[in-house]
């Protein structure tokens, strides 16, 4: 992952979310990359069907500029 980071302008968002396992998520496992043209506005974990991961939300503040 650092190469990754190195390479291109892709990041760990700041927030960590622990998704693993689901019934008592513990360890920060699962996440989505940004930019930092992309800023967070929110982040949260949420049940999967079927999974013993939680799934990871994310709420982007898209530029106005990036919108026409």
């Amino acid at each position: 992952m650092q190469r990754l980071y190195r390479k291109t302008r892709l990041q760990p968002p700041a927030q960590r979310l622990p998704t693993f396992p689901a019934w008592r998520p513990q360890r920060a496992i699962d996440h989505m990359l940004v930019t930092p043209a992309l800023p967070v506005a929110a982040m949260q974990a949420l049940p999967a069907a079927q999974s013993d991961h939680l799934a990871v939300s994310m709420e982007l503040d898209v530029p106005d500029a990036a919108l026409r």
